[in-house]
């Protein structure tokens, strides 16, 4: 599924909180205490080069609230059982979303962090914001912002078990310009985001939470120039290795 905003010529606004623009140099620097950690890394479709710099347009990962999370996009990947507090998430953008056709193009580093937590649903991640980022909550907000990864629970439903937390019927709809209103077919897709993940392995079918993930605020980076790329062009799917090889395979 598509992360896309529909809205054109708007983006994400990058926080001046974040770490950014890192060169190889400081960031291996930054990361020498984790290299034994775990990274899973993946191709962030919806990353574009506007303006002399990277901008995000769709909502995962999400970087409003001066709080990178990632909640809308690569479902299945967050239902895999070490992705967990500790772990990383890499994001890089597609290898033509930098001067397409030039030598320079490649899969560049767009984002990094590491997981601070890992919740359940769209219910505890609601929670969470509201106890810990009051500010952030508003900005995440679906319904208020069109770029927000947080699904407002709706307060005239009766939630009577857990699995309702699981259910699109619980929340609000994001609004009308938000990226997973609907797709170009007038589908809603913001329900998958909500509803567990259908798991195929080894020909069987098993439905799981997809995790909602809150990036450690002092370990979380940026980058908005085209500083750092990895050797090799990144296929579709995701990868996963260590920090130590994570940081040999940039350039």
């Amino acid at each position: 599924m598509s992360c896309n905003n529909f809205r054109k010529n708007d983006h994400q606004v990058t926080s001046k909180k974040f770490i950014k623009n890192f060169n190889k140099r400081d960031l291996i620097k930054e990361l020498k205490n984790y290299l034994d950690n775990l990274i899973y890394y993946y191709i962030v479709e919806t990353v574009g080069y506007v303006k002399d710099k990277f901008v995000q347009k769709g909502t995962g990962p999400n970087l409003e609230g001066n709080l990178i999370t990632l909640c809308t996009c690569k479902h299945v990947m967050r239902t895999y059982p070490d992705i967990e507090k500790g772990t990383w998430i890499a994001g890089f953008t597609s290898k033509n979303a930098y001067n397409k056709g030039q030598s320079s193009e490649g899969n560049y580093l767009f984002y990094l962090f590491r997981i601070n937590e890992a919740l359940k649903n769209q219910h505890e991640y609601s929670l969470y914001l509201k106890e810990n980022f009051k500010r952030t909550y508003n900005y995440k907000n679906s319904v208020k912002n069109t770029y927000g990864d947080l699904y407002i629970i709706n307060n005239k439903k009766l939630i009577e078990s857990d699995d309702n937390f699981y259910d699109p019927e619980f929340y609000l709809s994001p609004g009308e310009q938000h990226g997973h209103f609907k797709n170009k077919k007038g589908e809603s897709i913001w329900h998958q985001d909500i509803k567990k993940v259908n798991v195929k392995n080894w020909g069987r079918s098993n439905e799981k939470g997809h995790k909602l993930l809150i990036g450690e605020k002092n370990k979380s980076f940026v980058w908005e120039k085209p500083v750092l790329k990895i050797k090799k062009l990144l296929t579709q799917g995701q990868s996963k290795t260590n920090i130590e090889e994570f940081l040999r395979m940039l350039q």
